[in-house]
């Protein structure tokens, strides 16, 4: 049995693991009322896929180091409030690593080692701030970390150059790296509700960014560098009270971009 599909059938509990399982490589608990995980799944060391998203879990045991051949692992939708450090050993994380909707204070240190890895959602959880150690996941090509409370961004983050999508709507933020520039493929920069007041000079280098959303910030003015995005489709700077929008913008505005004031 390489494949076991488990979702949806109202479990309070995992099934009692047999030797039948050992050659599992995915294994979906999806959508269950599971509070708990055993240690003997843990002993699953051949996993590839392990999904137990949409359950009531409230924490994740230290043993889950032992997943060692895991390519995806969903914790999302959960009560989790805290991830052990031990998930580092975790080095062959490489399609996605899902926690969104959750209880996270905190995101352990220790996903620095996640150097393979594509995409993390972290969304909707207590996030005040990220480790520096997100720089280090230099094949990230996707990253939510949208309603948080996070304040600042780590320098590191903008070693992330495979990028493509970051969102990070409607947390604390009040500033960016004034070396964005490094997220040099970025195509969307969802940054809507959060504090900024300036963006840095360097966004006129990303020049591959096709949605910019600045809605819903205190914005007082932006870097005339913008109009250098020359692939921008959409600029939204909605509900910046105190923005007067210069007039450089009309450039945007005759090459096609779609403006929202």
């Amino acid at each position: 049995m390489i494949d076991l599909n488990l979702e949806n059938q109202d479990l309070s509990q995992v099934p009692r693991i047999t030797e039948e399982w050992r050659s599992l490589k995915s294994l979906s608990l999806f959508n269950n009322r599971i509070v708990n995980l055993p240690k003997s799944l843990f002993k699953l060391d051949n996993l590839e896929v392990l999904n137990v998203g949409h359950n009531c879990l409230t924490g994740v045991p230290s043993a889950i180091k032992s997943l060692v051949k895991l390519k995806m692992l969903d914790l999302g939708h959960n009560k989790i409030s805290s991830i052990p450090d031990s998930i580092g050993s975790l080095v062959n994380l490489e399609y996605f690593l899902y926690v969104s909707n959750n209880r996270l204070p905190r995101l352990p240190d220790s996903i620095k080692a996640f150097k393979r890895l594509r995409y993390l959602n972290a969304s909707d959880n207590f996030l005040e701030k990220i480790p520096s150690g997100i720089g280090n996941l230099r094949d990230l090509l996707e990253l939510r970390l949208y309603n948080n409370k996070i304040t600042e961004l780590p320098a590191s983050i903008t070693k992330l150059t495979k990028m493509r999508e970051l969102y990070l709507m409607n947390n604390q933020i009040a500033s960016l790296p004034q070396n964005l520039d490094g997220l040099s493929n970025l195509r969307i920069l969802d940054l809507r509700n959060n504090h900024l007041t300036s963006i840095p000079n360097a966004i006129g280098n990303l020049k591959h960014l096709l949605y910019l959303d600045l809605r819903g910030n205190q914005l007082v003015d932006l870097p005339k560098s913008i109009i250098r995005l020359s692939k921008l489709e959409k600029l939204d700077l909605r509900w910046n009270r105190k923005l007067h929008v210069p007039g450089f913008i009309q450039e945007l505005k005759a090459r096609g971009c779609l403006v929202y004031e």
